[in-house]
Order: C-alpha cells, then sequence, then structure tokens
C-alpha cells in the first residue's frame, strides 16, 4: 500500500424513484460534478468512493427495474471513465445491474474505475441481501481483489460489512484497504441499524484486521419508506475512527497514512497470532 493514500469520500445526495427512471440520470450528473469539482482542486487523490446505489438510489421495484449492464456502461461507466483519465484517480463505487434478462433479478456490484480510464474486468458482487431486495437481486459467490497502483483493494459492499467472515477473508487474500459503498436509512429516534449499526461495524472490521476500512454512505430519501438516507459516513483503521462526517451532502479528502498500521502491528500484530486451526477460511 502507497505509504500516504488519499482517499476523496463523496457523501452525495441521491434521488430515488420506485415508479421510474428519471432520476438515474440526474443522479450520474450529480456524482459527475462533485468528482470533476473536488478533484480540480485536489490534485492527489488515489481513490475517489462513491455510495453503494448512487445510481438509483433506494428506486429498484416491478416498474423501476435495473438496467441491463450496456446501458450502464454507457450511462455511467464511460462518464467515470472519462474523469479517471482526466484527474488520474482511481474511482470506486457500487450499484446494481441485470446480467440476465429473464426474471427481475438484477446483482449489487461493486466496481472499480484505474486512472488510465479501463473499468477492471470482474466486479465484486454482494453476498448478502436485506428481505426487501430478495426479490430483486442475486447474492454473489466470489471474492475478487483489485490490484491498484496504490493499494491492493477489497470491496465489502453495503451490508456485507455486518459480517466479519467477509472482511477477514479478503484481508486473508492479501486485501490492503477496503471499501464499503453503503446506503443505509434511519433516523435517531428510530434506527433501521440500531446505535449505528454499520459505523460500529465498519470500524470493528478495521481494528481487528488492522487495515483502513473506508465506508461512504449517501444522504437523501428513501422512496418507499419514511426514512433519510442519513449519511455519516466513515474512515476507520487500526486504531479506531480516523475521520466521520456528518448528516448532509459533504465530500471530504482523507489521509491513510500507513505507519498507522505498522505502529499497531507492532504492538500487538493480531493476524500474526491468530490460531488458524480455529479461525477458518475459505
Amino acid at each position: 500500500m502507497k505509504a500516504n493514500l488519499k482517499i476523496l469520500v463523496v457523501q452525495m445526495n441521491i434521488l430515488s424513484n420506485v415508479f421510474g427512471t428519471d432520476v438515474r440520470k440526474t443522479n450520474v450528473e450529480h456524482a459527475c460534478k462533485l468528482l470533476e469539482k473536488h478533484l480540480a482542486s485536489n490534485k492527489e487523490v488515489d481513490i475517489a468512493v462513491l455510495p453503494e446505489e448512487f445510481y438509483a438510489g433506494a428506486g429498484y421495484g416491478p416498474i423501476s427495474l435495473q438496467d441491463d449492464e450496456d446501458t450502464i456502461r454507457e450511462t455511467v461507466f464511460e462518464k467515470l471513465c472519462n474523469i479517471a483519465v482526466k484527474y488520474n484517480v482511481n474511482i470506486v463505487g457500487a450499484l446494481s445491474t441485470k446480467f440476465n434478462e429473464t426474471g427481475f433479478k438484477g446483482n449489487n456490484i461493486g466496481f472499480v474505475i484505474e486512472r488510465n480510464g479501463k473499468l477492471a474486468p470482474k466486479y465484486q458482487e454482494r453476498f448478502h441481501q436485506t428481505e426487501s431486495e430478495k426479490p430483486f437481486s442475486y447474492s454473489g459467490e466470489e471474492y475478487v481483489l483489485f490490484d491498484l497502483d496504490c493499494a491492493k483493494l477489497g470491496m465489502v459492499i453495503g451490508v456485507d460489512i455486518f459480517y466479519p467472515e467477509i472482511a477477514r477473508n479478503m484481508v486473508l487474500k492479501a486485501a490492503e484497504i477496503l471499501i464499503n459503498p453503503i446506503l443505509a436509512p434511519g433516523v435517531k429516534e428510530k434506527d433501521l441499524f440500531p446505535d449505528n449499526l454499520y459505523r460500529i461495524c465498519s470500524t470493528a472490521r478495521a481494528m481487528e484486521n488492522q487495515i483502513f476500512v473506508v465506508t461512504v454512505n449517501g444522504v437523501g430519501q428513501f422512496a418507499h419508506v419514511d426514512m433519510p438516507i442519513f449519511g455519516e459516513s466513515i474512515v476507520s483503521g487500526p486504531t479506531g475512527i480516523l475521520q466521520d462526517l456528518g448528516n448532509d451532502e459533504e465530500v471530504k479528502v482523507v489521509e491513510l497514512d500507513e505507519s498507522i498500521k505498522n505502529e499497531a502491528k507492532k504492538n500487538m500484530d493480531l493476524y500474526a497470532l491468530r490460531n488458524d486451526k480455529m479461525c477458518s477460511v475459505i
């Protein structure tokens, strides 16, 4: 991993609509504008991270189905590839698309676009679905790691951050940093994830694996439930929380200093001390 790796956390406002697909173009345009604005003034960013479902929000249903891969390439990836080349940055995010034209189901995928504008040949599919997503989403079955020029990256998408086995297996497969694009709803008085479960789990994954975990959420309003998408993106490392964001749209550069990881391992190398007879791996 690069000694001082710079991450652009894009906690953007996301529109959702279960009765149509009109908001998708607006969301992509907004994401591109935010990337252009902040990358222009931050020349040395290594990885820009977009939230899960920055494309369609929580806007899939019987009327507004996932788009096919060709549509996603044309309406999303081509635009992001141009930005990656223009600003010499890797771009990471997650959305839902259809690989199979039969039925209503799609795949929640994490994608990586490299600095040269090339889309990584494989996607990381999400392993877990919520009850409301199961009718419309398949579950992934393969771990995919991305060898970037600045780090070996693993993607833990959405609710997969709740499952420590996912992060641990990626680290055992040599991931140096984990990116967690998520779309998490809730309100303080009635939180969908009690006590900000995703923030706690993200920090735990960082500390127990002694790596950096970047969780990027959006802001906005869910289309089918009376709950906001409430932001609070978080970047954690081996020593705990390094940076957290608020409840509004916010874009921030966070620097990951590898010396933090090295110092933590010097004090207690959890990986080296691991009893692999009792801690099974895939």
